[in-house]
C-alpha cells in the first residue's frame, strides 16, 4: 500500500502520478517518467478554454432566452394576451376590448 508524498492520498501500487494531486511518486521518479511536455498542457488549456467559451457563450444565450419567455409569460398572466383585430390585423394592447386602429370589437 502506496500514499501520496504530498496530499497522503493511497495510491495504485503502480502509479506514477498521485490521481488526486498530480504529484510524481517515487515509483514515477525512479522510472523517469516526466510531467508532460509544456506544449501538450498548452495545447489541453487552449483547447478546454474553447470548449468553455462554446459553453458561457450557449449558457448566455439560453438565459437571456429564459428572460424573454419568463417576461412575456409574466406580462400575459398579468394583463392578459395581446390581441390581434380580427378585421385589421393590429395588435392591441392586453385586456383592450375594441381595436384601437379600426375599432372593431375585438374577441
Amino acid at each position: 500500500m502506496t500514499f501520496c508524498s504530498r496530499c497522503g492520498k493511497q495510491l495504485v501500487d503502480d502509479a506514477h502520478f498521485c490521481h488526486n494531486c498530480g504529484a510524481r511518486t517515487e515509483i514515477g521518479i525512479r522510472k523517469g517518467v516526466n510531467y508532460p511536455p509544456v506544449e501538450d498542457l498548452r495545447d489541453a488549456f487552449s483547447k478546454a478554454g474553447n470548449e468553455m467559451d462554446k459553453a458561457f457563450t450557449s449558457a448566455a444565450q439560453a438565459v437571456r432566452d429564459a428572460f424573454t419567455n419568463t417576461g412575456r409569460t409574466v406580462k400575459e398572466a398579468c394583463y392578459g394576451q395581446t390581441s390581434v383585430c380580427p378585421n385589421c390585423g393590429d395588435k392591441n394592447t392586453p385586456g383592450a376590448s375594441f381595436c384601437s386602429k379600426c375599432g372593431t370589437k375585438l374577441p
